[in-house]
């Protein structure tokens, strides 16, 4: 070997040697081997190796030339434009204090992704979706929000609500949008006044204003208003036609309404007409019939029918011209009289002398007797009514 030693006070103390053995070139421990000016220099301590630039100087690593950390391909490398840093795994800051990057100078990910910041926002430009894969949440601070586009259009938290400011909320989903799972009331404000909610009671949905003298208004897309629930729980439609059952408007006022309740006292006569519309229920269905109808059913007297010249059975309310000029005739009492129905006949051609007129009993009595009724009187006319089936029909005069 080829030693170096410097005399150090009468001592020798041997600062570097050629070593034989292995062909290198040794500097001891804790020596400094100068290049160029003196704060030029490397050092090692047999653990770490120090490399000592003077002040304003740099370490120059050729273009193309890299820095190589490991034996799994962690690299610096410079091509004289742009600084690479590569890693076969995560690349791992342990700083005490900040990264600081120079304001306008962004860190770019790919072609067109890039992390900038120019002293005052912070600006992340993707080609395509930022995606977080974070396993751990993104924490926002309280009162620091996100916002999208303009400054109305915000997300905020205080660390108990959660704030979503924006002109107008549009929410597209093609799954369900659960509503507080728990099962808590849906609340609406106005100016931070809690205002409506939508309340859940286990098997039914609530729709309850909670501010006192606020009603309800449902209005159509010109802002004219069709209805509303009044704060004294009245539902006022704004006029008729507004409302509609089963696809069909109701246009009926609510004073005719009420008259069907007979809410509303009785007015004014007024004169039937035979075109005047009379409701009735029709077999379960109400349904409007005009009051010609009434003359049909109930002509206030007797209806008088057409001459008779052969047997017929008699329906109540009416009267019977029997003609017997060629036979006798049998005129059956209706059937199922019921007590005040009445029947009337008189005998035409003053013939039934000759040729009886019958008035068959048809099941009931005739004057309290279980037999027919023979008329062989000239000229006879009389009215029957109907009592019960005791006696049956009785005569009106006599």
């Amino acid at each position: 070997d080829i030693i170096f030693k410097v005399n150090d006070g009468g001592s020798s103390t041997e600062v570097a040697r050629f070593d034989g053995d292995v062909s290198a070139f040794l500097l001891a421990s804790g020596k400094k081997l100068m290049i160029g000016a003196a704060e030029e220099y490397l050092s090692g301590d047999g653990t770490d190796i120090s490399i000592t630039v003077g002040s304003g100087g740099d370490i120059n690593i050729g273009s193309g030339i890299g820095l190589t950390f490991g034996d799994d391909g962690e690299k610096i490398e410079g091509d004289g434009t742009d600084l690479t840093i590569a890693s076969s795994a995560a690349l791992n800051l342990t700083a005490t204090t900040d990264v600081v990057i120079p304001a306008n100078v962004g860190i770019t990910f790919g072609s067109g992704e890039k992390i900038e910041g120019d002293s005052t926002d912070l600006t992340v430009t993707s080609g395509g979706a930022i995606n977080l894969t974070a396993t751990t949440d993104v924490v926002i601070p309280n009162s620091v929000g996100i916002q999208f586009g303009g400054a109305s259009e915000k997300i905020e938290g205080d660390g108990t609500d959660l704030t979503i400011s924006a002109n107008n909320l549009t929410v597209d989903a093609a799954a369900d949008i659960i509503l507080d799972a728990a099962g808590n009331d849906f609340q609406f404000k106005a100016g931070g006044t809690h205002i409506f909610s939508i309340v859940n009671s286990s098997s039914d949905i609530v729709f309850k204003p909670i501010v006192d003298a606020k009603d309800i208004i449902f209005q159509q897309r010109d802002g004219t208003e069709v209805a509303r629930i009044e704060d004294n729980a009245t539902f006022n439609v704004s006029s008729a036609g507004k409302f509609a059952y089963a696809g069909t408007a109701v246009t009926a006022t609510a004073t005719e309404l009420n008259l069907l309740d007979g809410g509303t006292s009785v007015g004014s006569s007024i004169t039937l007409a035979d075109a005047d519309g009379i409701v009735v229920n029709d077999g379960g269905s109400m349904k409007t019939i005009p009051a010609s109808d009434l003359k049909t059913y109930n002509p206030g007297g007797t209806s008088w029918q057409s001459i008779v010249t052969g047997n017929t059975t008699m329906v109540s309310g009416r009267g019977y011209f029997v003609n017997t000029t060629s036979a006798a005739i049998t005129m059956t009492l209706p059937a199922s009289p019921s007590l005040g129905d009445t029947v009337t006949v008189i005998d035409y051609a003053g013939t039934a002398d000759t040729n009886n007129i019958t008035i068959g009993r048809n099941s009931q009595p005739i004057m309290n007797a279980s037999a027919d009724l023979t008329v062989a009187t000239e000229r006879a006319a009389f009215t029957l009514v109907y009592t019960d089936s005791t006696h049956g029909w009785l005569l009106t005069e006599k």
